[in-house]
């Protein structure tokens, strides 16, 4: 009978003792899953500001800017300063803009025809274009001598094809 009840005893002590290790690892598990849903909810909350950032950023950018428009009348101005006079600029003509494939930016593009301008006047115009607002950058020229007969003047004159772009961001997200 002793050793039925020594018996006993060890059966019971083995089994608290495997009750004991199932609860502590139990434990580790409820600990680890506690850490991870800590985690998970910072990195949650984290990227609802950025999402409610990026929504501000975007809203704003389907809204006009007026700061990116260049008037003709600006241009005019700006070739002024590099002393092109307005009866040389033959013409100013706005290409619709394109969207740049797998970007948000689209292309806006303002051709300037000048007449009778030196290459100086050009290159100038060239560099002053980085002043204007928006960004504009010149992105092509072209230069083509002038007709035959008017070659009597003392300074090497031509007619410019320029180009100036802008890159203009145009995410759109669609609205609740």
């Amino acid at each position: 009978m002793k050793h039925r009840i020594v018996f006993v005893l060890a059966i019971a002590q083995i089994g608290l003792m495997v009750a004991m290790l199932v609860a502590t690892l139990r434990w580790l598990d409820a600990k680890v899953a506690l850490s991870d849903s800590l985690a998970n909810k910072n990195l949650c909350e984290a990227l609802a500001g950025e999402i409610g950032t990026l929504r501000s950023m975007s809203t704003v950018a389907n809204e006009a800017s007026p700061q990116l428009e260049v008037s003709n009348s600006d241009l005019v101005q700006v070739a002024s300063q590099c002393a092109i006079n307005a009866n040389q600029v033959d013409s100013i003509r706005r290409i619709t803009p394109a969207k740049i494939e797998g970007t948000e930016y689209e292309r806006r593009d303002i051709v300037i025809d000048l007449r009778d301008v030196t290459v100086e006047q050009v290159v100038k115009l060239v560099l002053q274009a980085d002043s204007l607002p928006g960004g504009f950058k010149a992105t092509s020229l072209s230069l083509a001598a002038r007709p035959s007969g008017a070659r009597s003047m003392p300074e090497e004159k031509w007619n410019a094809n320029l180009t100036l772009t802008q890159l203009v961001f145009s995410a759109t997200r669609l609205r609740d």
